[in-house]
């Protein structure tokens, strides 16, 4: 087994310029191919189709081996799937939400910290209340998006065909050197060599919210 980035690349179907994407981490076999690489991104494309509107355009899935943070992906070790078409639920431009507005989706593993999706082209203006500086879902669009998303995890993982994990490395210790005076002390952070994995059970309802303009 190995562990690889799966990552679906987006955009409005009237703004191709403006791509952006959303990530995620699986185990598969221990050489990378086409079939398993397609079906991988098949599998999770299903269920981000469910939830995103009809003005969000699938362009293509990326699928590469899991390096740890700041380092590059080895070029001779991903494929890229090409992808089409759009969202399944109905969408009115009008009503679109600006693209740092996301709907955040938990992801549930048996212990430790749960993870996060943002998913941008879903929320639409009419199912937000802003109380404040704090955007919320109504009542009605709760109910709605609760069960959209209690059947997300089972699409993407392909009724337990695509082993859905969080992955990442551990910060092992900071070390804050010397400096002369009025030099900036700059700390130098050790990481972990091998990643942590946590298999993913099930994805939960985490709200709405803005994030950064940028990809996820």
């Amino acid at each position: 087994m190995a562990l690889y980035t799966v990552k679906i690349f987006k955009s409005f179907v009237d703004a191709p310029e403006k791509e952006w994407s959303n990530s995620y981490e699986v185990n598969g076999p221990g050489a990378i191919d086409l079939q398993f690489a397609t079906a991988t991104v098949n599998a999770i494309v299903a269920g981000e189709r469910s939830i995103h509107r009809t003005y969000v355009e699938f362009i293509r899935g990326v699928v590469s081996t899991f390096v740890a943070d700041s380092a590059p992906y080895d070029p001779n070790t991903f494929v890229t799937v090409d992808i089409s078409g759009t969202g399944s639920r109905p969408g009115n431009t009008g009503n679109r939400e600006p693209i740092d507005v996301v709907l955040w989706v938990k992801r549930l593993a048996a212990s430790g910290r749960s993870g996060k999706l943002f998913y941008r082209g879903v929320v639409e203006d009419p199912e937000v209340a802003a109380p404040g500086a704090r955007r919320q879902l109504t009542p009605e669009a709760l109910l709605a998006y609760e069960g959209l998303i209690s059947g997300l995890f089972s699409l993407m993982s392909n009724e337990g065909q695509v082993s859905l994990v969080m992955a990442g490395v551990s910060l092992l210790n900071i070390i804050y050197p010397a400096t002369a005076a009025g030099v900036k002390q700059v700390p130098i952070r050790s990481y972990s060599q091998l990643p942590y994995v946590r298999v993913i059970s099930n994805f939960g309802f985490g709200g709405v919210r803005s994030v950064d303009d940028d990809n996820n």
